[in-house]
């Protein structure tokens, strides 16, 4: 064999080793374990005032959680994000924290946020009426945005934590509490006095 000869065949094993190594990487990893929230404290808030408790009652909520400057009838409709999450990842936006959430594909994780996600879109008054979902940690809403998709990927969905100057939740625990929170519809919501 001549070097020219020499110099393909050592070529053609790099690229076929490159080649493989590409193959691999290209193949679907196993799903991963979920992993184990650390337990957050609950958030210590001034409870609601009794008329809005008692309003919400009235309406068919489940009850009233609330941020520091809203509180929000939940529906009685929940999806509990321990049972539905394969896994999640913590992150930051614009120096607020944010958690991606990676949904088990299938009935038990994404198809429930896709069952509710067209209600929240068209305003539905019987489901959805604000649009908003509540992420709930206790009694206190994390997070609320407004569904703005009739239909998610199961990783697509990301929780930001917006309040940036008083925030409900410290940011190291921020991820943990919403693996460890609940999503409601929420039916209104009220400013509370203060």
């Amino acid at each position: 064999m001549t070097w020219n000869g020499r110099a393909a065949g050592a070529l053609l094993g790099v690229v076929a080793v490159l080649s493989l190594f590409v193959v691999v990487s290209l193949l679907p990893g196993r799903a991963e374990a979920p992993q184990a929230a650390a337990p957050v404290d609950p958030i210590e808030l001034e409870p609601a005032p009794g008329d809005l408790i008692a309003r919400c009652g009235d309406d068919g909520g489940s009850g009233v959680a609330q941020d520091r400057t809203f509180a929000y009838c939940l529906s009685e409709e929940s999806i509990v994000l321990a049972d539905a999450l394969q896994s999640w990842t913590a992150g930051s936006l614009d120096g607020s924290p944010t958690v991606a959430l990676t949904f088990i594909d299938g009935p038990t994780g994404i198809d429930l946020v896709n069952d509710l996600a067209p209600s929240c879109l068209a305003r539905s008054p019987d489901r959805c009426p604000t649009g908003q979902v509540a992420v709930v940690f206790g009694r206190a809403v994390l997070s609320a945005p407004t569904i703005a998709a009739p239909s998610f990927a199961p990783d697509q969905i990301v929780v930001a934590n917006p309040l940036s100057t008083d925030r409900m939740i410290p940011s190291d625990v921020f991820p943990d509490a919403v693996a460890q929170s609940t999503l409601h519809p929420v039916l209104w919501t009220a400013p509370l006095d203060g």
